[in-house]
């Protein structure tokens, strides 16, 4: 048995349009007709996630339209208190267009931490 002690994972976020590797995968990622994406979750200091999901914004009608996806492996996010918040946070959206920003932002109020390699705040 190791004598490291396991470290809680933090709320956690990625955006994809704010990563280094952004303008080599841009295009991949459009051919998935995403036109961005925010990965979150709890992650580890260390490196590894306990679970994550994603909040991607889909070309439809020719404006980007946010969507939630998650693996069944991160259905343990539904029972975390950050989670429970984010979602009646979307669910009081006076637009429901919300932004990849803006998305980052509610994030970032609700006690996330953005761990994009160009994160919202040095912007």
């Amino acid at each position: 048995m190791s004598n490291e002690k396991k470290c809680a994972p933090c709320l956690g976020f990625t955006c994809f349009s704010r990563q280094d590797y952004y303008p080599q995968l841009k295009d991949l990622h459009l051919d998935f007709n995403e036109h961005d994406s925010v990965l979150l979750g709890l992650y580890y200091d260390g490196g590894g996630c306990k679970a994550e999901m994603s909040m991607t914004w889909e070309v439809l009608q020719n404006e980007p339209e946010p969507r939630l996806k998650i693996f069944s492996d991160a259905f343990c996010l539904f029972g975390e208190k950050a989670f429970r918040e984010l979602f009646s946070e979307l669910e009081r959206l006076e637009d429901p267009h919300i932004t990849p920003d803006e998305f980052s932002k509610l994030l970032i109020r609700l006690g996330f931490r953005d761990l994009s390699d160009k994160p919202l705040v040095q912007q």
